[in-house]
């Protein structure tokens, strides 16, 4: 018999239909006396021509509008300053914290770029963005306790200047991106 497009790596219909026998070349084995109709029945239903919408493979990419993105690439170029400015260049700290920060900025966009095809993925490289920029955290009160220095609280000005400019939109958002150069 004919193989059909979609089973044909998975099934291969037998010669004899009656017998309801496993066929060991495609390894596909009929259980139950209804299986060969129930099987059938799909089949048909499979092989109906379904119209292929743009939502087939959801929509991904598109990482520049997200504000998790907009705000871990802030992290990173303050992080690359900051580091330039207060870390000797040659130190392992200055690696460790440019890179925590990269991979922060970076997991995010793998993340919106694998969200296509598999949300797990989207998932996983979105906690190992999170992992990261925590681990940069702990990096920045490393350093400041090292020094003797204390962390602003919440009420201090300059802690709310940042808090402020940190609630106000984006500046990439409000920019026109050439969507083909960053997708």
């Amino acid at each position: 018999m004919q193989e059909t497009g979609l089973f044909r790596f998975l099934v291969k219909e037998t010669n004899d239909a009656k017998d309801n026998k496993c066929d060991s070349t495609w390894n596909y084995c009929p259980v139950g006396s209804h299986s060969l109709r129930s099987f059938q029945s799909f089949k048909s239903f499979a092989e109906k021509e379904l119209p292929m919408t743009e939502g087939f493979i959801p929509p991904h990419g598109g990482y520049y509008k997200l504000l998790s993105y907009q705000k871990a690439e802030v992290v990173y170029d303050a992080t690359v300053y900051f580091c330039d400015r207060f870390i000797e260049r040659r130190s392992r700290t200055h690696d460790q914290m440019v890179q925590a920060a990269r991979s922060g900025k970076q997991n995010i966009i793998e993340g919106s770029m694998a969200s296509g095809t598999s949300k797990e993925m989207e998932i996983k490289l979105t906690n190992v963005a999170r992992a990261s920029l925590e681990e940069l955290l702990a990096d920045y009160r490393d350093f400041l306790r090292t020094r003797g220095l204390t962390e602003w609280t919440k009420d201090r000005p300059y802690a709310q200047r940042l808090r402020e400019l940190n609630r106000m939109e984006s500046i990439l958002s409000r920019l026109p991106i050439d969507k083909k150069v960053l997708t």
